[in-house]
């Protein structure tokens, strides 16, 4: 490998990279170089766009064909190193073609280099739960990812500059281009799937390489030659408020006998700092009983309710014993190892909000697949007190 990094780039990591795919005979030209930019007083690297060239098996098929002269007016790489090919075993690692391939682009002069880290997966690593799209899905552990990308940035950080995790995630199982061609790059759900190997992918790298950049994959979902469609996944990815999946449920079991519990810190709606603990469940149930609940103005009840069972859909009834002496029910389906949340004071499967006795309930939980059920409760009591709690339910009432 050459010295460190040629003519390192730093640059935020909100920097717009945008890299041509060419044919074996296409070769792409910067647009703006470093000194062409200073001289024109655009001193933001954040803005800067840099042209470069995607070529696969670039040593074997474009070195022999096309003159070093014309090889070297292309000076930003991109070189896929996919994981399957670097790691065919588990921590038996093979490095001989990207070694190939970064080292043709360092013999004829490069001013950065781009490595794509991404699919397929290595079949030892797969995880089956997603099917016949688990090649490019996350793997089973996502150790064994951190330490693939850890691996990366240490033997090629000193001729890197940017690390790009995952070739295209917005085509994923259920984009418009899996629907429309057949064609998918994330064999996960994006919006749920893609940000811990991200976050993952960046720890583990800066790790070993402090100073390059780790760039986000493309996000685009759907195939539109409009430039502003398909991109909401770029603010939704990264929106801690309203990204799906973040709702959780845990199961924890041991070979020997131990206690378990579950601390919780919050700022519920951004406004109420505090937290709770609750213990676990030792099993599922079908009923489950919770003495209060309150909707009246200034509280907010739910209930969470987890279907641990592998195959079926657990029918859930729910029962409101309100304070005024009325009873609603409501009914909802729980699917096979998944959770649900109900507000209660909601208007949906819940009550809605009322400043009464009818904001004072209890509530009964039945379901003919044993389940988890619990109650946690925010509030801003007179105005005055913020806070939280949280209840498992009782599975029987007793004398």
């Amino acid at each position: 490998m050459g010295g460190r990094k040629s003519s390192a780039l730093f640059l935020a990591l909100t920097l717009c990279l945008t890299f041509l795919l060419t044919s074996t005979w296409n070769l792409a030209l910067v647009v703006l170089g470093r000194g062409e930019a200073e001289a024109a007083g655009e001193r933001n690297v954040a803005d800067w766009y840099i042209l470069g060239l995607d070529a696969r098996d670039y040593a074997s098929r474009i070195v022999p064909r096309v003159p070093l002269a014309e090889r070297q007016w292309v000076r930003h790489h991109k070189v896929l190193v996919v994981w399957g090919k670097a790691e065919p075993q588990q921590d038996r690692f093979n490095w001989s073609y990207f070694d190939q391939e970064i080292n043709a682009r360092l013999a004829d002069g490069t001013d950065s280099i781009m490595l794509l880290l991404t699919a397929a997966v290595p079949v030892w690593a797969r995880d089956p739960s997603y099917g016949d799209k688990a090649d490019k899905a996350p793997p089973r552990d996502l150790r064994d990812w951190y330490d693939f990308c850890s691996r990366v940035a240490e033997r090629y950080a000193p001729v890197v500059d940017f690390y790009e995790i995952w070739n295209e995630p917005g085509w994923d199982r259920d984009s418009s281009a899996w629907y429309n061609y057949g064609v998918y790059h994330f064999g996960g759900q994006v919006e749920t799937d893609y940000l811990p190997l991200l976050q993952l992918a960046y720890q583990a790298i800066k790790e070993k390489d402090p100073t390059g950049i780790v760039v986000c994959g493309d996000l685009q979902c759907i195939n539109d030659p409009d430039p502003d469609r398909g991109t909401e996944l770029y603010g939704l990815l990264f929106d801690d408020v309203n990204r799906p999946g973040q709702d959780v449920s845990v199961k924890v079991e041991a070979a020997k006998p131990i206690v378990a519990e579950r601390p919780m810190y919050f700022r519920y709606n951004s406004t109420w700092d505090d937290g709770h603990d609750s213990l676990g469940a030792t099993a599922p149930a079908s009923d489950w009983y919770f003495a209060e609940g309150c909707t009246r103005p200034g509280f907010h009840t739910y209930l969470c309710l987890q279907n641990p069972d592998p195959t079926l859909t657990a029918a859930v009834d729910i029962d409101y014993y309100c304070g005024d002496g009325s009873k609603i029910e409501k009914t909802v389906d729980v699917g096979p190892q998944s959770r649900l949340t109900v507000a209660v004071h909601g208007d949906g499967l819940g009550i809605g909000v009322h400043d009464d006795a009818h904001g004072d309930v209890s509530i009964k939980v039945h379901s003919g697949v044993p389940i988890v059920a619990e109650r946690p409760m925010y509030f801003n009591y007179a105005g005055m007190w913020a806070g939280g709690h949280d209840s498992l339910g009782a599975t029987a009432p007793a004398s």
